[in-house]
């Protein structure tokens, strides 16, 4: 995956208007910032995008820092009196245990596996005290993935790359902190069966995108992705809804102290 084109496709301002400012994103916010102990004075919002979550952290601590890749979010910050500052998660310019808590909410599902080692190395060196990280909860990836009209590339629409649950979260910044909370939030939503979407793609049944809400990670197409509907494939992604074994919360968030 090109970090090129997801910074490309995040830096642009629609995204970060009328989909994320809205109130299952305000909700979540509190509910993620409440998770954290009383006995912090400094956060940084790693991957903080235009500030939801940031701006619910100065309600409650003195310092607070928000830092992003996308350069579009963070004018909405600096445009409402936020602190931030521009980086990439996997180099982050702050200091070995610089703050007292370190906060990721929807980050570290769109890393593949050497970056997101590094990123984990980079949060847990900066994070004197707490790390506390939410993702969504037990995601089935297939459901998100599109199909480029251009080049035929098929992504996660959104560019996520691992489907989290308790264990996963559980183990994540082993051995440096351990797990002190973990909880479900936002709507209930079903899981389609795995299986069944990729024998739905078989035949084209890939997700609807909305026109420039996603950018293909190999030519650049903001606007042309497969749309069609064939007989086998709406087959397959009505099975797929049918056989919805358990609606789930939409993310979870889990809470980590430093033991070392």
């Amino acid at each position: 995956m090109s970090r090129k084109a997801q910074q490309n496709n995040y830096d642009r301002p629609e995204i970060w208007t009328d989909n994320y400012w809205n109130e299952i994103q305000f909700s979540r916010a509190a509910k993620t910032v409440k998770m954290l102990p009383p006995d912090i004075r400094t956060v940084l919002d790693v991957g903080c995008g235009a500030g939801i979550v940031t701006a619910e952290l100065q309600k409650s601590f003195e310092i607070v820092f928000g830092t992003d890749y996308a350069f579009a979010p963070l004018q909405q910050l600096t445009a409402n009196q936020m602190k931030a500052v521009q980086s990439n998660a996997g180099n982050l310019p702050f200091a070995e245990r610089s703050f007292d808590a370190v906060v990721l909410t929807e980050v570290v599902e769109h890393f593949h596996a050497p970056l997101r080692k590094k990123v984990i190395e980079e949060i847990t060196r900066v994070a004197g005290k707490y790390i506390l990280l939410t993702v969504p909860y037990r995601e089935t990836l297939e459901a998100s993935q599109v199909k480029c009209e251009d080049c035929g590339t098929i992504f996660h629409a959104w560019y996520h790359t691992l489907s989290f649950n308790e264990k996963k979260l559980d183990n994540l910044l082993k051995p440096n902190f351990r797990l002190m909370d973990i909880q479900t939030m936002g709507p209930l939503s079903g899981r389609s069966p795995a299986k069944l979407l990729r024998l739905a793609q078989v035949f084209d049944g890939y997700m609807r995108v909305g026109l420039g809400r996603t950018t293909c990670p190999n030519c650049g197409n903001t606007e042309r992705f497969v749309r069609r509907r064939t007989p086998m494939a709406s087959l397959f992604l009505g099975l797929s809804r049918i056989f919805w074994i358990k609606k789930y919360p939409r993310w979870i968030a889990s809470l980590y102290q430093r033991i070392d």
